[in-house]
């Protein structure tokens, strides 16, 4: 059985601010050079990176040097122990949307 991404969001938006009341919570537009998920060096506990069920293209997720994990459409990615500035995406082809949330500290 598929979860959509709202329900999902509201899954892990729950979690989240269950372990830690600073949740951060941002979408972004992805094209085909590497962008940082956002100027926050804030160390999180966790970040999860996930990849809008519309996409048509994959989304690569790394670092600044190379973007090397592949999210297909509807799939996520969890990091842990870093910050959001550390880690970057960027689209295959066209624009992409990817969902960001990150709690703890």
């Amino acid at each position: 059985m598929a979860i959509g991404i709202e329900n999902l969001r509201r899954v892990l938006t729950s979690i989240f601010q269950s372990q830690s009341p600073d949740l951060f919570v941002k979408d972004l537009s992805v094209g085909t050079d590497p962008i940082q998920l956002d100027s926050d060096s804030k160390y999180r506990d966790e970040v999860v990176v996930l990849a809008d069920e519309s996409n048509t293209d994959v989304v690569y997720v790394g670092n600044s040097s190379q973007q090397l994990y592949p999210l297909g459409a509807g799939k996520s990615v969890t990091i842990r122990k870093t910050s959001l500035n550390l880690i970057y995406v960027k689209a295959a082809s066209g624009t992409q949307t990817v969902h960001v949330l990150a709690g703890g500290s």
